[in-house]
């Protein structure tokens, strides 16, 4: 409990009852806590740049974010077992003895830090978790609507930090190892019934179609690049189910799909269509690929295979060619 007095009298300013306290978050020496402005006070304003001699010639100029100027008002009465009490960031007192309050203001960053090492804040953070602007009431624990700022989970928030890194550097890694025909594959209008980039003019530039997709994950657009690469996958195994059709290795008619060996993969549940091999492996794809016996049985069964041809035949159409 924090008790305010000046030379003549107890002033009962902060001087909530230790069950109120018991609720709040302690500030510990060491500790750095921050709150939040909420993110719906920011404003998108044009920002111009201009030299120190001539500020009427801007460098450059855009649309940014600012915060502007934001304060927390202060006193404020609250009540607790119908009793008020007079809460405030109290400065001291005048020569007639009448409160002096702060009003802090957020940083540049919409912040206001709390430092436990410094005099005064221990106090100032109990203060600001029982105004009524505070995202939750550390009271009942409910969260007001509307709110204007928020004490920050740095468990939450570095925990979002490290899962977005890490889902960063694994897209990373997928892009890294993409090999030039499923690089031209992405860069491509699009294939089995699926659509990529639509980017045909980068076909056979490695080099500029990896620089596309690095910039997507750079971009955060993490959700779009796996749905790409997904796709990717599909096709990939379609094709080889499209090869295994063509070489008479997979049998497929309008119910079944078999391999060559007599190996049945599944029964479809509806009749296919397959006016060509290409529509007979999109649909058999379409039905068998939940099958448990489809990736051992026919993708991995004929991806060597597979493999070896598409090679063969890449080095004889177009020679070893580097990434550039």
């Amino acid at each position: 409990m924090v008790v305010s007095s000046n030379r003549d009298s107890i002033h009962e300013i902060n001087t909530w009852p230790k069950e109120v306290e018991d609720k709040l978050m302690d500030l510990q020496p060491g500790e750095i806590v921050k709150v939040r402005l909420n993110p719906s006070k920011w404003r998108t304003v044009m920002e111009q740049r201009g030299t120190s001699q001539d500020m009427q010639r801007p460098v450059s100029s855009g649309m940014v974010k600012k915060i502007g100027e934001h304060g927390i008002p202060s006193p404020w009465t609250v009540r607790f077992d119908r009793i008020p009490y007079q809460i405030g960031f109290l400065e001291g007192y005048d020569v007639n003895g009448n409160a002096r309050y702060t009003h802090p203001v957020f940083n540049q960053n919409g912040e206001l830090v709390f430092n436990g090492d410094r005099v005064g804040d221990r106090e100032r953070f109990f203060v600001i978790q029982l105004h009524p602007q505070m995202r939750v009431d550390p009271i009942s624990g409910l969260e007001r609507n509307p709110w204007k700022f928020e004490i920050v989970d740095t468990e939450k928030e570095s925990t979002g930090i490290t899962q977005n890194f890490e889902v960063k550097l694994a897209l990373l890694n997928r892009v890294k190892d993409l090999n030039e025909s499923s690089l031209n594959t992405l860069v491509s209008a699009g294939m089995y019934e699926r659509s990529f980039l639509g980017r045909p003019d980068l076909e056979g530039k490695a080099k500029s179609s990896r620089a596309i997709l690095i910039k997507m994950v750079e971009d955060g657009k993490f959700r779009e690049l796996n749905e790409l690469l997904k796709k990717l996958d599909d096709v990939n195994k379609i094709a080889i189910v499209h090869d295994a059709l063509n070489n008479k290795k997979l049998i497929c008619t309008e119910a079944k799909l078999m391999r060559y060996d007599g190996r049945e993969i599944c029964t479809f549940a509806e009749p296919i269509s397959m006016p060509n091999n290409e529509v007979a492996a999109i649909n058999a794809f379409r039905y068998a690929a939940h099958e448990p016996d489809f990736e051992k049985h026919v993708i991995d069964f004929f991806r060597e295979t597979y493999e070896a041809a598409k090679t063969t035949t890449h080095k004889a159409r177009r020679g070893t060619k580097s990434e550039e």
